[in-house]
């Protein structure tokens, strides 16, 4: 059975890292 409390916090946190990749990935793509 899985934690529901553990995967809410295991996808907030694949979401923190999506955006941080999609921010990186838009300043290099997109140097200022």
């Amino acid at each position: 059975m899985v934690d529901v409390l553990m995967l809410d916090e295991w996808m907030g946190q694949q979401t923190v890292m999506q955006s941080a990749a999609k921010h990186l990935a838009s300043v290099v793509i997109l140097p200022h």
